[in-house]
């Protein structure tokens, strides 16, 4: 029990934590007051796709070093907190729960990747284990 404890909390921190540099990306590409007249310009995120950046790694400030290793390290930490929660559950239902996230998000993170390939480029997709082409 105590063993998927600590695999599920595991897995929070690293999905809170990528959750966080993502937010602080969003952030970034906020619309700006105007200070002349005290309004936005533009009450929506624009999400152009020249507004989109791949998310820091570990070596950079604000980054997260899961991000020079998988591309969706937010979709990884869940699938590390419902393993944990499987682990202490200990019972069919808890397992079956952790194999359809994974069934859900595996796919989705993969083609996650692909499309940073397709934006940035291969060779700009700075990850370690760029090995699924």
């Amino acid at each position: 029990f105590i063993i998927g404890v600590s695999v599920f909390l595991l897995g929070l921190y690293i999905n809170l934590r990528s959750d966080q540099v993502l937010r602080h990306l969003r952030h970034q590409r906020r619309p700006q007051h105007d200070n002349d007249n005290n309004n936005i310009h533009n009450t929506r995120t624009t999400t152009t796709l020249d507004h989109y950046k791949i998310p820091p790694g570990g070596e950079e400030e604000g980054g997260f070093v899961l991000f020079d290793y998988v591309s969706t390290p937010h979709y990884f930490g869940e699938i590390v907190e419902w393993t944990g929660y499987a682990i202490a559950m200990n019972r069919p239902c808890g397992w079956a729960f952790c194999l359809f996230t994974a069934a859900n998000l595996i796919p989705r993170g993969v083609s996650h990747h692909r499309w940073y390939q397709h934006k940035f480029g291969y060779q700009n997709q700075n990850k370690k284990n760029d090995d699924d082409d």
